[in-house]
Formats: structure tokens, sequence, C-alpha cells
């Protein structure tokens, strides 16, 4: 990941979402989001920040998306070092 990426997906309802970034051993280094989003297509960036905005350090993180009816999707994304 050299400047962020984006995690795309679709609700067929309105419904609340909590998507957040882990780092390899599970921490939550971010909440990008935590509320509730119309039905349709979304499309969430992250731009390698931990949640105080410094740059997370290079490595695998997870971004993870759960779904207020239990069902989750996830993302790897590996951040490059500069």
């Amino acid at each position: 990941m050299a400047s962020g990426t984006t995690l795309s997906f679709e609700l067929e309802a309105s419904e609340h979402v909590v998507l957040r970034v882990h780092d390899a051993s599970g921490r939550v280094v971010a909440t990008l989001l935590d509320g509730r989003l119309a039905a349709g297509p979304h499309r969430i960036e992250w731009n390698g920040t931990a949640g105080d905005g410094v740059r997370v350090p290079a490595g695998a993180y997870l971004l993870s998306l759960k779904r207020h009816d239990g069902l989750q999707m996830a993302r790897k994304v590996t951040v490059l070092g500069d």
C-alpha cells in the first residue's frame, strides 16, 4: 500500500456497520467507521494512519467490516515502508 487503500461493499438495506483496522497481533489501530449507512454501494478509504493520525509501521493489517446482523468481511492489506 503506497498511499492508501479502498474497501468497497454494498448494503441491501440501511444498517449500522463498524469498520476497523487491526494489526498483525489483532489489536485495533483505527476505527474508520462506526455508524449507520444507507442502502447501496459504499467505498471507504484508509490512508495508512492509526486512530491518532500517525502513520502505521510497515507490515500486514486487516480491515474488518462488521454489520449489525453479525455478518463480517475482512481484507488483508500490506503497508509498505517509505
